[in-house]
């Protein structure tokens, strides 16, 4: 099994980097949850592999992965939700990408990175509602 249970969050204020509060500006709800996928960089011959998601909501998902890769460059995702279906399929694309301070301390590279669906459409929202909805129902118990 792929999912390995974290902590969600459902914050309605986070810190920000000089510890300062700030309102928490995403839309939808967002899980801290360890999901495997693969990946293919678009437009990059054999630029692909797999890796662990941080966290995902509708709009979009976290990951850890050992490409440096610029804002703006799009990937292809192959998403296991267990669900019993395929894995989800959808493109999405860099938002953000920074150094992951776990992987500095112990000496190997990878890269937080967060990234935006751009084509999710109805049936993968649904699931990826699905899924939250029952991640959050199987944590919070």
């Amino acid at each position: 099994m792929y999912l390995k249970v974290m902590n969600t969050v459902s914050l309605l204020e986070i810190g920000s980097k000089k510890g300062d509060k700030m309102k928490e500006r995403r839309k939808y709800i967002r899980v801290k949850a360890r999901l495997y996928l693969g990946y293919k960089v678009l437009n990059i011959s054999k630029m692909e592999g797999h890796c662990w998601s941080r966290d995902i909501s509708v709009a979009g998902i976290g990951v850890i992965i050992k490409e440096k890769l610029s804002p703006g460059t799009q990937l292809e995702l192959r998403i296991g939700l267990h669900d019993k279906l395929k894995p989800l399929i959808v493109t999405a694309r860099v938002f953000w990408q920074v150094e992951n301070p776990q992987a500095v301390e112990q000496e190997k590279e990878s890269y937080r990175t967060g990234m935006i669906f751009l084509d999710l459409g109805e049936a993968g929202r649904n699931r990826i509602e699905n899924f939250t909805s029952n991640f959050l129902k199987r944590t919070n118990k």
